[in-house]
């Protein structure tokens, strides 16, 4: 077993927000994550892992040989990102945490961004979208299917 190495070559930054210096280690996915993404990870239970903290757990060295090379962080966003939509921004540092959940949703649960097609219609001319989002019901239990339209100014979502 060894001691964490701060992150270096590649896992210098959060695979879900890109923040610098991410503090937690998700071992399913050998992928390094921010404080604020991490309790995100743990509350959705990402595939049912428990995040290690850089700072105070041991791993040993085989298991951090490719996270530690960026091959983590590099390789889930291939997959997990590969149909990321270019208007789809990455989430940041300032993103507030009931966005930054849905993204980590879409990402890890539900995996939207891994098929084509989970958007459908945008306009470049004009900035306009239209598409099928999930949006979770009153009772917040249960995820249903809106058709939105996207303009610069607005968003509109239609229940029927």
């Amino acid at each position: 077993m060894c001691q964490w190495l701060p992150a270096s070559q590649g896992a210098t930054n959060c695979s879900d927000c890109n923040s610098e210096n991410p503090q937690y280690f998700n071992p399913n996915y050998e992928i390094f994550v921010c404080r604020n993404c991490a309790q995100i990870h743990e509350e959705i239970k990402c595939k049912k892992g428990k995040l290690k903290s850089v700072k105070t757990e041991t791993l040993s060295e085989d298991r951090l040989r490719g996270a530690l090379s960026g091959q983590g962080n590099v390789k889930v966003n291939g997959r997990q990102e590969r149909f990321l939509p270019a208007y789809y921004p990455k989430q940041g540092d300032m993103t507030p945490q009931d966005i930054r959940k849905e993204f980590i949703t879409h990402k890890y649960v539900k995996e939207t961004f891994c098929t084509h097609g989970a958007f459908l219609k945008y306009a470049p001319s004009t900035g306009r979208m239209e598409g099928v989002l999930e949006k979770k019901g009153k009772d917040k239990s249960v995820w249903k299917l809106r058709h939105f339209v996207l303009t610069p100014l607005t968003i509109e979502y239609f229940i029927e």
